[in-house]
């Protein structure tokens, strides 16, 4: 199998994979391994471990690894007047899927931030 560590979008960007920029020097990185894509039809937020070509019926697909991230917390979307959209990174038996790379939408930045847990101790933001 031969992997692929970016793909240019029908939008123009280049989305990228953690697998290649993973091994970059920290002022080399590009961040553009995040994406957003349309799953089971819903707008999903994704870090792409990597693409890859595959043969199905005499046509080349190009799929992709992805890991998902979490629902957003609707509070603290609410909270923040629907600009603050906060997931976290679920684990490989919630998040790792195979997708069809045509699914991606586009380039997102997650920015990791300090999440302050409610006085409940509950955090809302869920596998979905």
């Amino acid at each position: 199998m031969t992997r692929w560590d970016r793909l240019q979008l029908p939008n123009g960007q280049i989305a990228r994979s953690l697998w290649k920029e993973e091994r970059k020097a920290i002022d080399e990185l590009r961040h553009a391994w995040c994406v957003k894509l349309h799953l089971d039809g819903t707008d999903e937020f994704t870090e792409v471990q990597f693409y890859f070509p595959v043969q199905i019926a005499e046509k080349t697909q190009i799929l992709a690894v992805v890991q998902l991230f979490s629902r957003m917390d609707p509070i603290l979307y609410e909270e923040s007047q629907c600009t603050v959209y906060s997931v976290t990174e679920l684990d490989d038996t919630d998040g790792l899927r195979l997708v069809d790379a045509k699914w991606i939408l586009s380039v997102v930045a997650v920015i990791p931030h300090a999440y302050h847990v409610r006085p409940d101790k509950t955090d809302k933001r869920g596998a979905g």
